[in-house]
């Protein structure tokens, strides 16, 4: 990356840099550009086969469950309880638009 296009990103980006910053960022963005010219040539999924994780091959759901205390008739009035307004048994909310 040539300091222009570095510049360029920065004043697009509002930032302020000095020209020490500059010489940093530029040669830490060469390493990272570096980096992923290496891994373009790098083949790993020719042979692999598709997952979620790499490791993970068994999904881990828990089983949809009542849990007691958390559901019931009188739970939504308790909720609303704790509202800073309501009205009747809806949270009462500013207008948006």
């Amino acid at each position: 990356m040539e300091s222009k296009e570095l510049n360029v990103t920065a004043e697009l980006a509002g930032l302020t840099i000095s020209s020490e910053e500059a010489e940093q960022l530029q040669t830490e963005i060469e390493r990272i550009l570096d980096y992923f010219n290496l891994m373009q040539n790098f083949d790993s999924v020719t042979d692999s086969k598709p997952t979620p994780q790499e490791m993970q091959t068994v999904n881990r759901l828990r089983t949809d469950s009542e849990v007691p205390g958390e559901s019931g008739p009188d739970r939504p009035d308790s909720l609303l309880d704790n509202a800073p307004e309501r009205e009747d048994r809806f949270f009462v909310v500013p207008n948006v638009l």
